[in-house]
């Protein structure tokens, strides 16, 4: 389908009627496995750190989150082998990559394919059995692309699950 004389993505017709997409298998097995097992021990290490007061202020390495009994948003650093592996392999290989590249042409510079764009934040929520639901709440400012003024930047945020999810687990819901 055709956009202003481009072709879309997959999953950029539905990111343009509803605001928001589903890809499952973003990364595979494997790759999620290890990202996954590198932020359980981070997130142990940061905690301990914490605790034990080596590490004065905890928003070094966690992120404000409502009701963060059982859970914590993690601040995750860019440079450790797992961590470049799984951003690498989103930005060059996944339909995520696409996805960008997309969002960048309709409301950015035609003479560039999101190679200006800004990683803003990269962070991993985490939630424990016993965790209260959150509150339904905005991460950020909804605009209408429309509505956007000509040199106001676009923000894409992406959820990139590493464990399988159902409903029992308490994922995010989206209110379209």
């Amino acid at each position: 389908v055709p956009y202003a004389g481009r072709h879309f993505a997959p999953g950029a017709k539905v990111l343009q009627d509803d605001g928001l997409v589903r890809i499952d298998n973003v990364l595979s097995d494997d790759l999620a496995d290890t990202l996954k097992d590198y932020l359980v021990d981070l997130r142990a290490r940061a905690t301990a750190d914490v605790e034990s007061g080596r590490l004065l202020d905890s928003q070094e390495r966690f992120a404000d989150v409502l009701l963060n009994q059982n859970r914590c948003d993690l601040k995750i650093p860019l440079g450790p082998d797992p961590v470049n592996q799984a951003l690498h392999y989103i930005l060059s290989q996944s339909p995520i990559r696409q996805l960008i590249e997309h969002v960048f042409n309709v409301h950015g510079d035609d003479n560039n394919s999101g190679g200006d764009a800004t990683l803003y934040e990269l962070n991993c929520f985490m939630s424990n059995s016993g965790a209260r639901r959150q509150l339904v709440h905005a991460d950020n400012v909804c605009v209408e692309p429309g509505l956007l003024q000509e040199d106001e930047p676009v923000m894409l945020t992406t959820f990139v699950a590493l464990q399988d999810t159902d409903a029992t687990m308490g994922p995010t819901t989206w209110i379209l």
